[in-house]
């Protein structure tokens, strides 16, 4: 998966060498939607510069998948649970409605 995020990105350094006149490359960050890692990206992280926490990251990935499951499932967003009780059907009556 790294090797394909490599490739797939090297237009793009390519464009930001070209435009910045600087040395570019591409650092492969892969998480899974359910926060999942690869086993080099520590080794990844470390060549970013910043305060990178694979725990953060994770969280990060997990919250964002999470919502585009909410957004796709027209779910509510967390902390609205109640307006889904007052609008779920009660009855098999209300589900033909």
């Amino acid at each position: 998966m790294e090797r394909e995020k490599i490739e797939k990105y090297q237009d793009l350094r390519l464009e930001v060498q070209r435009m910045w006149n600087i040395k570019a490359r591409a650092v492969p960050i892969v998480i899974g939607p359910l926060g999942a890692t690869s086993s080099n990206l520590e080794k990844h992280l470390r060549e970013i510069p910043g305060k990178n926490k694979i725990p953060h990251l994770a969280k990060t990935a997990i919250l964002g998948s999470a919502h585009i499951l909410r957004k796709v499932l027209d779910l509510p967003e967390s902390g609205q649970e109640s307006e889904v009780r007052e609008k779920t059907p009660t009855s098999t009556q209300e589900l033909s409605e």
